[in-house]
C-alpha cells in the first residue's frame, strides 16, 4: 500500500512547493510511482507538473475542489498524467480557496481527502501532498489522510512560528483516536539557508527543539533553484551538477529512509 506524505508550514515563502516537487520527482527517478496532490489554491505545483512553459496556464475540466464538493457522493480524484515518467497529479486552482464555504454542509468533512485517496492508494508508492500555508479544514484533511508529515521552514521567526502552529494541530490529531493517531512526524527540512549569524541562530533553535527530526543536509539559498522554479523545471534536470540538486537529492533520500523505517 502506498504512503501519503504531506509537506506543510503555516508560513508561506519557505520553498514548501519547491521541496515537495523536487523530492517527489527524485523518488520517481529511482522508480517509485508518485501521485502529487495540490492542495494549495495558488496551484504552483499544478503548473510545474503540467508544463515547463511559463507562458502556459492550463485550464482544468476538474480539479481537487470539484472532487470535494460536487454531488451527494464523492467523485473520483481527477488524476492526470504529468510530463514526468512515473508521476501523476491532481490539479488545483483558485476554486480551492472556497473549500470551507463549499463544504460547510458536509458532515465529517475532515475525512473527505482520506476517502478520495482510499480507492487509488494502492496504485502508488507515494502520494505527495503540497499543503497551503494556512490552518483550517484543508490542513486537517491532509493530516487525517496522511501517513506522515514533513515540515518545511526557513531559518527565521515567522517560519518557526508557522511550524509551531502546525505542530499544535498535529498534536490534536494524534490525541484523537477518531482522527489519525498513527500520523508520523517525519522531520523538518530547513531551506533557503544563508551563512550569516541570524540564520545560524535560528538553525540552532530549530535543532535544539526538533533534535534528530531535523533533516540533513539543509537546502541553501541558491540562484539555480530559483531559476528552476521560474522555468518550471526540477533542479535535477535544470542543472544536475548544481549544489541545490545534490542537497535535494541527499535530503530526499534521507526522508525516504525515514519513511521506510516502518
Amino acid at each position: 500500500m502506498g504512503k501519503v506524505i504531506s509537506f506543510m508550514n503555516n508560513k508561506g515563502g519557505v520553498a514548501k512547493t519547491m521541496s515537495a516537487f523536487n523530492i517527489g520527482i527524485l523518488w520517481a527517478s529511482i522508480g517509485k510511482r508518485i501521485l502529487f496532490i495540490d492542495l494549495d489554491s495558488q496551484a504552483n505545483l499544478t503548473r510545474m507538473l503540467s508544463s515547463d512553459d511559463p507562458s502556459k496556464s492550463p485550464k482544468w475540466e476538474n480539479t481537487i475542489e470539484d472532487a470535494f464538493v460536487i454531488g451527494p457522493k464523492l467523485n473520483p480524484l481527477p488524476i492526470l498524467s504529468s510530463r514526468y515518467e512515473n508521476v501523476d497529479f491532481v490539479p488545483a486552482d483558485l476554486k480551492l480557496s472556497n473549500f470551507d464555504a463549499e463544504t460547510s454542509h458536509i458532515n465529517l468533512k475532515v475525512y473527505l481527502l482520506k476517502d478520495l485517496i482510499a480507492p487509488v492508494k494502492d496504485n502508488y508508492d507515494y502520494i505527495v501532498i503540497d499543503c497551503p500555508p494556512a490552518l483550517g479544514s484543508i490542513i486537517m484533511n491532509a493530516m487525517v489522510a496522511s501517513d506522515g508529515i514533513v515540515l518545511v521552514s526557513t531559518p527565521d521567526q515567522p517560519s518557526l512560528d508557522g511550524m509551531h502552529m502546525i505542530v499544535g494541530v498535529y498534536n490534536e490529531v494524534l490525541a484523537d483516536d477518531r482522527l489519525n493517531p498513527y500520523l508520523r512526524f517525519i522531520g523538518c527540512l530547513i531551506t533557503r539557508v544563508e551563512n550569516d549569524t541570524i540564520n545560524k541562530s535560528y538553525i540552532g533553535q530549530i535543532e535544539e527543539e526538533f533534535g534528530a527530526y531535523v533533516i540533513k543536509p539543509f537546502i541553501r539559498k541558491n540562484t539555480k533553484l530559483n531559476q528552476s522554479v521560474s522555468f518550471r523545471k526540477d533542479i535535477f534536470s535544470y542543472d544536475p551538477k548544481d549544489r541545490g540538486a545534490k542537497e535535494y537529492r541527499d535530503a530526499g533520500k534521507e526522508i525516504l529512509i525515514r519513511i521506510e523505517q516502518d
